[in-house]
């Protein structure tokens, strides 16, 4: 009966500790669920400042590349406006440096082979073959570039000077005309 007895008592002993493993079970697996929501919680908070970090970046991005848009419109224009006045002379033949020297017989060729007496405000060579001239205004410019076919069977040509973009643009159209 004592053994009986000790028996009840051991297991009684066991069941409680059973139920103290269990219930210290259950607050531990508590716990973890708080602490996983914690993380959960945590883990979308920085979900969403990446998300608003991302779209920040994207806005700054936009108005970086607007900005660059708009400076690059302002070049271009500030180009174009700087070189208004410009023309292109090839094939005249002058050898010099001096820019006296090659504004008056600039001047001159205008003036002799188009009937144009114009002023240059300044002159200088791109290269061996051709020469820019700034004229004083842009009408002179415009009666130079429609008498120009006068100059037909001169080797002497007279365009108007383009930025590196409309260069490239016209040389595109060129090729495309040729295709055809």
């Amino acid at each position: 009966m004592e053994l009986k007895k000790e028996f009840k008592e051991d297991l009684a002993e066991i069941k409680k500790e059973i139920r103290t493993e269990i219930t210290q079970m259950k607050e531990e697996v508590n716990n973890l669920k708080v602490e996983f929501r914690r993380n959960n919680e945590e883990i979308e908070r920085v979900k969403e400042e990446i998300t608003q970090i991302r779209k920040e970046r994207e806005d700054e991005k936009q108005n970086l590349m607007q900005k660059l848009k708009s400076s690059d419109e302002k070049y271009e224009k500030m180009k174009r406006n700087l070189i208004r006045n410009n023309i292109i002379i090839t094939g005249l033949k002058v050898d010099v440096t001096d820019e006296k020297i090659m504004k008056q017989a600039i001047e001159s060729m205008i003036e002799t082979h188009l009937g144009i007496k114009v002023n240059t405000k300044k002159v200088y060579k791109i290269d061996k073959k051709r020469c820019v001239a700034e004229l004083a205004d842009r009408d002179e410019k415009i009666k130079i570039l429609k008498v120009k076919s006068k100059l037909k069977g001169k080797d002497i040509y007279i365009d108007s000077e383009l930025t590196f973009e409309e260069e490239v643009c016209r040389e595109r159209s060129e090729t495309k005309q040729e295709e055809k």
